[in-house]
């Protein structure tokens, strides 16, 4: 299993990063990045807790897939820190064996900031050239998710 890890630091306090990209997820996620996003839906078991599926549909402008499905095996809402599983849809048909993010908000000293912290473990199906797509897509997700709490909450 390989490994990826980088950090995004953001302008907004850990908690509302975490409201606004991991709790309201559903409605976020669609409302920042339209273009990209149509819906999210949970489709097996609890939305916000260990064990329940997401599945994550594209707009069809997108062209490089038409959905993703993840499960969350961790959520841990006190830290801030939660674990999911990539299983269907997207690239992990095509090029991936396995594909799952690690994914934690730590706050600044003076809760103000925080940064975004990824780590992807990931088992290649074929040796390919797209590791650096999901660094860069994750990268400007989650930017997308800081101007959408700029423009929204703030």
């Amino acid at each position: 299993m390989e490994v990826m890890e980088f950090d995004i630091p953001v302008q907004q306090p850990a908690e509302l990063v975490w409201q606004s990209h991991i709790k309201n997820f559903q409605v976020t996620l669609p409302a920042a990045n339209p273009g990209h996003y149509k819906k999210v839906e949970y489709t097996e078991g609890p939305p916000l807790a260990a064990g329940g599926v997401v599945k994550i549909h594209y707009v069809e402008e997108f062209g490089h897939y038409d959905y993703i499905k993840f499960r969350w095996d961790v959520m841990d809402h006190d830290n801030y820190y939660c674990k999911l599983t990539i299983f269907d849809g997207g690239f992990i048909s095509k090029k991936f064996a396995s594909l799952v993010y690690h994914y934690s908000v730590t706050p600044s000293s003076d809760n103000l900031s925080c940064t975004m912290v990824w780590k992807i473990e990931y088992d290649d199906l074929e040796q390919h050239d797209c590791h650096d797509i999901l660094k860069e897509e994750l990268t400007k997700f989650s930017n997308i998710i800081s101007a959408h709490i700029d423009e929204t909450i703030k």
